[in-house]
């Protein structure tokens, strides 16, 4: 896997039973396709997952964060 970009973008994240599953990110939609996973952050909630472009067919793996009611995509990793 190798860092694609290391970036603090806000994007619109879905959550189903407080999981992420649906995401906007860079005017793309992205569907997540795998068990998402909590990571420890003392400023807010952050997770780690796989999400698939819907225009694309890409797959990633993002890491994203919640700042004050915001969600926020802090690294994106090409697969």
């Amino acid at each position: 896997m190798s860092v694609d970009v290391l970036l603090d973008d806000q994007v619109a994240l879905w959550l189903t039973d407080g999981r992420p599953d649906r995401m906007v990110w860079r005017s793309e939609r992205w569907r997540v396709v795998d068990a998402p996973a909590p990571l420890a952050d003392a400023a807010g909630a952050r997770w780690r997952f796989h999400a698939r472009s819907e225009i694309s067919g890409a797959l990633r793996e993002f890491e994203a964060r919640s700042t004050g009611g915001h969600w926020f995509v802090v690294a994106a990793l090409a697969r």
